[in-house]
């Protein structure tokens, strides 16, 4: 799951036909949203506990992500901002797949993220993420392979990325 420029949303869910866009405010805006469940939870939680029993254990199957966005940076000297909420149960998506700079590339997390980009030329973005996070579910580890090692017992996730992005 990403942000709306092409996300991904994997499993069995709701995806609608790309994002929202219209203009406001002298400036274009868009609104995305993007929710999957996964229908092989199960399997997927069996394999974690290692047991075919999961009476009492919570499987979490879903994942959504919703977001706004204000402005597009294409010309120098444009700019954008981003908001979003993101969740994403253990058993929702492979770890694989995660965005890799929100959360650690770990599942098992929610929260929010705020970003911008300015562009300094046409080929050329400054993009600045900031980004809070904690597990769905406490009584289980947040699944990942990450930046940060093996923490899977992640509680408190900050994120504050710079970024120069150059297309060639």
């Amino acid at each position: 799951m990403r942000n709306g420029n092409g996300g991904i949303a994997l499993g069995h869910g709701y995806h609608p036909d790309g994002p929202i866009d219209w203009a406001a405010g002298g400036g274009p805006m868009r609104a995305w949203a993007e929710w999957a469940i996964n229908a092989d939870a199960r399997q997927r939680a069996r394999k974690f506990f290692n047991t075919t029993n999961l009476a009492g254990k919570k499987i979490e199957d879903q994942a959504y992500t919703i977001g706004f966005q204000y402005g597009k940076a294409v010309n120098p000297g444009e700019w954008d901002a981003r908001v979003a909420y993101q969740s994403v149960g253990a058993f929702a998506l492979d770890a694989n797949l995660v965005d890799s700079d929100l959360f650690d590339s770990r599942v098992n997390m929610k929260g929010w993220y705020i970003g911008g980009n300015y562009a300094l030329g046409a080929a050329t973005q400054f993009s600045l993420t900031l980004a809070n996070g904690q597990r769905v579910d406490d009584s289980i580890v947040a699944p990942g392979a990450g930046d940060i090692g093996s923490n899977n017992l992640l509680d408190n996730y900050w994120l504050l990325q710079a970024d120069l992005n150059i297309k060639f």
